[in-house]
């Protein structure tokens, strides 16, 4: 638990860049709580990649593979669910000349 929470605090500050520049509704606290979920696919690669070396169905090779892959897919989805959060809300009413008083569009 405590190698996820210091993962999620490590992810989190490029997922809230990444959810800046793309416009996304995304604060520091949501940043954080992605991130930490975006760890949980790959932390079930690795546990079957565990399961599979207990198994014997693995080397140590193919675990080392395995320890990587479930680093790239957290990253995945990292990047995936940045994407996919909800985009930031926009007024779409023109707003009201400061130099006249009338709205734009009434000009």
């Amino acid at each position: 638990m405590a190698n996820w929470w210091l993962l999620a605090t490590i992810y989190f500050l490029p997922v809230w860049f990444g959810g800046f520049f793309a416009n996304r509704d995304l604060n520091f606290r949501q940043s954080w709580k992605l991130a930490g979920a975006a760890l949980m696919p790959g932390a079930l690669v690795m546990i079957l990649v565990i399961v599979f070396y207990g198994f014997g169905v693995l080397d140590l090779v193919q675990l080392a593979a395995g320890v990587g892959a479930h680093f790239l897919v957290s990253w995945v989805y990292l990047v995936w669910s940045v994407w996919a959060s909800p985009k930031l809300v926009t007024s779409a009413a023109p707003s009201e000349n400061p130099f006249t008083g009338k709205a734009a569009c009434d000009q």
